[in-house]
């Protein structure tokens, strides 16, 4: 199991550093964020209404907003959040995780641009396929949870810490609501107070 799980980590860093090499960002026209969240349809739904408050929160200054999401629930994103999101990027998870063409495929796409920020809000950060978007893809800033060891190994997490600028810890009162663990995220990371707790409510 250790021995397939280390084949898979080494083919897949060879193949994801040779997209790193091969493809190179364009000078985007405007600064944008990335947020991706690529888990279940649950998930989507506690954080999507914090979309708004990143969005116009004047620590990134950016004009738009793009998402990385699970294709799973791509037609309700598409329909309550085209008002916020301006550019979607859709995955399907298994085939990033089963099939090379495609997961170069989708390093070209997120190897595109470079952002102000790519945003990971996930607390059981998972390292076959979020932490390895957060690596592919281009920012100034890459945001994450702190990983407590709950999805991931000690051996893993010290791989992928290293893939973020910026690790959000959520204290030492455990928080076991992944609506209380999303909503001290985005606090620690926005500015505008006041529009968080209006979405908390």
């Amino acid at each position: 199991n250790h021995l397939y799980e280390g084949l898979v980590v080494l083919f897949t860093a060879l193949l994801d550093q040779w997209a790193k090499y091969r493809y190179q960002p364009q000078e985007p026209a405007k600064a944008a964020l990335l947020v991706i969240k690529v888990e279940e349809i649950g998930d989507y739904v506690l954080f999507r209404n914090y979309l708004q408050a990143l969005k116009t929160n004047q620590q990134f200054q950016v004009d738009e907003l793009h998402l990385l999401g699970n294709q799973a629930w791509r037609s309700l994103a598409e329909k309550f959040d085209k008002g916020v999101v301006d550019h979607f990027i859709w995955l399907k998870p298994k085939s990033f995780l089963k099939k090379p063409a495609y997961r170069l495929k989708t390093a070209r796409k997120l190897r595109s641009r470079r952002y102000e920020a790519v945003i990971y809000p996930t607390y059981s950060r998972g390292f076959f396929i979020g932490d390895q978007l957060v690596k592919l893809a281009i920012g100034y800033q890459k945001i994450g949870f702190w990983n407590y060891q709950h999805t991931l190994s000690s051996l893993q997490a010290t791989i992928s810490n290293r893939y973020y600028s910026n690790l959000v810890e959520t204290g030492y009162t455990p928080l076991y609501f992944e609506f209380d663990r999303i909503y001290v995220f985005f606090k620690s990371i926005i500015d505008a107070y006041t529009e968080l707790r209006q979405s908390h409510s």
